[in-house]
Formats: C-alpha cells, sequence, structure tokens
C-alpha cells in the first residue's frame, strides 16, 4: 500500500511492481479513488498525410504494399 497524492486529493492504494518494460498501468482501484482530468489526457494528435507517410515510412517503402503482417 502507498499513499497516492493527486490534484489535492490523497488515498492509500495497492501498488503491485512487476518486472518487464510495458506501460505503467492504472487499476479499477485507483481510478475509483482518483478524480484525473481526462480532457488534459486523452487528447488525439492530427497529423498530416506527409506526417502520417514519413512516420510508418517502413510500411511504405516496400514494392509488396499491404503483404506484410
Amino acid at each position: 500500500m502507498v499513499e497516492v497524492r493527486h490534484g489535492g486529493e490523497e488515498a492509500q492504494l495497492p501498488l503491485v511492481v512487476v518486472a518487464g518494460s510495458g506501460p505503467s498501468l492504472l487499476g479499477r482501484d485507483w481510478l475509483s479513488q482518483l478524480r484525473l482530468d481526462w480532457q488534459a489526457i486523452h487528447r488525439l494528435q492530427e497529423l498530416t498525410l506527409s506526417e502520417v507517410l514519413e512516420k510508418h515510412k517502413a510500411v511504405f517503402e516496400t514494392e509488396e504494399f499491404g503483404t506484410r503482417c
């Protein structure tokens, strides 16, 4: 159990540490205790077509477009 402070709120919540390099996750127990600003957290980034093509250029550099998984 750890003491968590966020946005003026405090709670004692369970913390689980696991091996690996995956992303950090918040469980339902944490989400039910902390009020998060979802507008600030969940933002979509708008990209132009050229930005998408550049970002994923490895996909578009092959003669076999659409045949790889």
